[in-house]
Parts: structure tokens; sequence; C-alpha cells
């Protein structure tokens, strides 16, 4: 095996200062065969995870959970809106509650049996009796369409709607009451929320209880968005004032040249593509085996963990330790509070190009929709969602998920793209102008970031947007500790976010 020489410790580079160390020989480069191969690897793997995700990253959680959680949580914002226009009288409030009964009919009125029920609740609660069973109709005829009829618990509830809204001379109320306890019970377990609204039509005494939640997810709905908002606005301001200070001032980027050829940074992160892709799959089918249906996640950090191992990849081409250390930035800065700091606020400044990317990821979604035409009747809308979404609506425990998310998450993801990944890439492209290189290198890097989380291609242009920033702490700051600080702050605040809406109900 080809190895790369080896020199004495490294020193401190200033920024532009030759890879080349006093005293040691030049190191030699790569072979540009294994570069090859190892991008090859890189292009296979993400290759593969786009097309086991699919285009759209849809929801893979089997039995529903997430896009049932989603349903619940967009009614239930319907619901609290409509609560909180109550002082609004006449033809606007009525044109409003038609307009958000259609808005979500368009959403929830197709798909599976257990997302048609729930829909029959909330047409039976906004339309009356026989729109309730419409819908239960409608679901029945799809089913016999394909030759399939209602089974076990879908049977059992889809009875007990029947009951309650088959009888249109009784009074909501009433109906409600005349069920049986275990009809009853039997709802509230079956279709949770859904089942509690069923039981408590406008004028029972209920009611208030079960509309609560309601009113809390659309206060948290209405601060999330103001708060993003302003977050964008104040954003921009800052992101302009620093633009005009960084022209009088100019920008000073401490990233310095790595000591070791760039290729076996390519290796190293083929070698971790490919070793986290392997175990990932070991580590589902070992969880299959030992708990079936359990849940994906916590298998997959154990893999995310063990993917460090790859970081002896250039070891074993013969890289000092120390050099890989200092090229991939895995040591303390000196200002490690400034560091993450900065880290936090390049991606502040970010946060207006990550809502224009949202908005083209949404218009990607919608082509989408439109390209594909008219969508199976019994599968659930489709909707890019990270596999941790789904352990959430599970019930996945709030502090598991901060942890893999806002600690394992950026410091393994960090370690590869913006250490690993950028170190080659600068290499690879630092013969021309220092800018031209960081924008390649940033672009490219965040590209890939984007095309292996499995959200799906139309969420590639967000995430890029979530990544550059974190390029840009990492050259600014020369640290790998400024994007892993920006990168968990990111995921701490989406993640409490979701959290809070998913289970806000």
């Amino acid at each position: 095996m080809e190895t790369v020489p080896e020199g004495p410790p490294p020193t401190p580079r200033p920024p532009g200062a030759p890879v080349d160390r006093p005293g040691a020989p030049p190191p030699a480069p790569g072979p540009r065969a294994r570069t090859a191969l190892a991008w090859a690897v890189i292009v296979l793997v993400v290759a593969a995870v786009q097309a086991v995700q699919g285009f759209s990253g849809k929801d893979r959680d089997g039995g529903g959970s997430l896009a049932l959680e989603t349903m619940r949580q967009q009614v239930q914002t319907q619901y609290g809106l409509q609560g909180m226009l109550g002082p609004l009288a006449g033809p606007s409030r009525s044109a409003l509650a038609s307009n958000a009964f259609e808005q979500m009919e368009a959403a929830f009125g197709r798909g599976p049996v257990s997302q048609r029920q729930r829909f029959a609740v909330v047409a039976g609660d906004m339309r009356g009796a026989p729109e309730a069973v419409r819908v239960l109709d409608e679901a029945e005829r799809v089913l016999a369409g394909r030759g399939r009829g209602l089974e076990g618990e879908a049977r059992e509830v889809q009875e007990a709607l029947r009951a309650l809204y088959g009888d249109e001379g009784v009074p909501p109320a009433e109906a409600a009451a005349r069920l049986g306890e275990e009809r009853r019970a039997l709802l509230r377990s079956e279709l949770g929320w859904f089942g509690d609204l069923a039981l408590a039509p406008a004028g029972s005494p209920g009611r208030d209880g079960v509309l609560a939640p309601a009113r809390r997810i659309a206060k948290l709905q209405i601060a999330i968005g103001a708060g993003a908002v302003a977050a964008v606005l104040v954003s921009l301001a800052a992101g302009i004032a620093c633009l005009l200070a960084a022209r009088r001032r100019g920008v000073r980027l401490r990233l310095a040249p790595g000591a070791a050829p760039h290729g076996v940074y390519a290796e190293t992160f083929a070698a971790w593509i490919l070793l986290f892709l392997l175990l990932s799959l070991g580590a589902g089918l070992a969880g299959e085996i030992v708990a079936p249906g359990g849940s994906g996640i916590l298998p997959g950090a154990v893999a995310l963990v063990l993917s460090l191992g790859s970081l002896a990849w250039p070891v074993l081409r013969g890289v000092p330790w120390e050099t890989v250390r200092d090229d991939v930035a895995l040591r303390l800065p000196a200002t490690p509070v400034r560091d993450a700091l900065a880290g936090i606020g390049c991606w502040f400044l970010a946060l207006p190009v990550m809502a224009g990317a949202l908005l083209v990821s949404v218009l990607l979604l919608l082509a989408q929709g439109a390209l594909r035409g008219e969508p199976d009747p019994l599968e659930a809308a489709e909707f890019p969602s990270h596999p941790i979404a789904a352990e959430v609506a599970r019930g996945l425990p709030w502090i598991v998920v901060i942890v893999l998310a806002s600690v394992l998450a950026p410091v393994v993801e960090e370690t590869f793209f913006r250490g690993v990944l950028y170190r080659h890439l600068r290499g690879a492209t630092g013969g021309g102008a220092r800018w031209a290189s960081v924008g390649i290198s940033g672009l490219l890097s965040s590209f890939l970031f984007a095309a292996v989380h499995p959200q799906g291609l139309v969420a590639v242009p967000l995430l890029m947007a979530v990544a550059f920033p974190l390029v840009a702490a990492r050259e600014w700051r020369g640290s790998l500790l400024a994007p892993v600080a920006a990168h968990a702050f990111h995921n701490a605040l989406v993640t409490t976010v979701f959290v809070a809406a998913f289970r806000g109900g």
C-alpha cells in the first residue's frame, strides 16, 4: 500500500502559507486513481440514498403515525384559528370557515382509511351528520373497488362512527350520549383527539376542554410564524450592515492550507459514507431482530458513532494523526466561545437565504405533485420528512431527540462534511483564486450534505441554504467548533419547535 511520507509535527500556518513545511520533504500527491475511485463511491452512495428515499422523502414510518399526527396538528390549527375568530360574525366568518373546511378536505379527505375516518369526524362536526356519512361511504367504496373490505379495529371504528352519525334526526349531543361506553372508549383509543371531538359536538359540556389543545396549537403556530418573519427581517438588516463593514475593513479567513495531500481526505470521506451506510443497514437489521417494529433511530445513532472509525483511514495511509487532527480541525480552538458564537452568527445571517430556499422547495414539491398526476386514493399525502420526525410522532422522548439531533449529528456530520470533505475540496480547487475555491468547495460540499439527507431532492435547496453558512463559519474561523455550534443550534431550534407543535395537542 502506498503511504504518505511522514514529517515533523505540524506548526501553525498563516492563511495563504504554502503547504510545504520547513525541513520536511513535500508530501507526495495521492494517486489520482484513488481519488477518482473515492468520488465514484461517494456518487454511488448518494444515488443509492436518493433511490431508496424516493424523490420526495415521504413518510416511511410504516404505521403512518407521522401523517396522522401532521393531520391532527393542521386540523387543530384550523379549529384554533376559528375559535380565535369568535368575535367575527356574519358572512366573513362563514366564508373563512367554509374555506378552512375545503382546505382540510383537499388534504385529508383522501388517503388511508385511518385518515378518512378522522376526516369524517371533522366533516360531521363542521358540516353535519350527512357529510360524515358521505365520507365513510366513500372510504368503503374505494376499498370495494380494490376488492378489499374493512377489518379489525378499522371496521369497529367505522361501525361506531356510523352509529354516531347515521341518524340525521338525532341531535349530535344526543347521538354521542347514546353510544355505549365500549364504543366511546374505542373512538378515543383509535382516533385520539378526533375521537374526543366526535364525542363532544357543539354545545356539549366537554367541548371547551377538547378544543383547548387546538387553541394552544393555533397560538403556537402564530407565534412561530411571527417569530420567523421578525428573525428574517432582523437578519436581513444585520446582513446588510455586516456586508458594509466587511467592505470597509475586509474579511480575514483563518482556514490554513492542509498539510497532507488532499486526495487522502476524499478517500476518507468515501470510507466514512460507505461505512455509515453499511453500519446503518446492519444496525437496522439487528434492531428488527431484537425488537421488531421498534425505533430505528437508536440503531442509526449507534451506526453514526461507529462511523467515526473511518478517521483511521488517513493514518493507515501514512498521515500522522497530529496532521489529520490539524487538517480536519479536531483541536479545541484558542477562543472556543467566540468561535461558537461566530458560527451561530453565520447561521443567523443566512436566514433570508433559507427563507428563499424554503419557497423554492415548496414550489418543487407542488411541481412534483402536478407531474405525478392523480394520486393513489388510499395513499397518504407525501411530504419531505426526516426519520426522526416519525420517531417524535411515535413518542420518542424529547431529551433523546435533542441529544441525537443537537449533539451527536452535528459533531459527526461536521467532522466529515466541513472537516474531511471540505478540506479535500479546498485542496483540490486551491490552484485558482481563493474566493473561487471557497465558492466551489462550499457549493459542492453543501449539495452532498443535502443529498445524503433523507428528506428527498425537493428539500435539497433548503438544506443547501442551511449548510452554506456552516461552510462560511468553517472558513472564517478556521475552526470546526464554529460550524458544529451553528449546526447544533439549528437542529435544537427546529427540533424544539417540531416537538412543541406535534405534542402541544
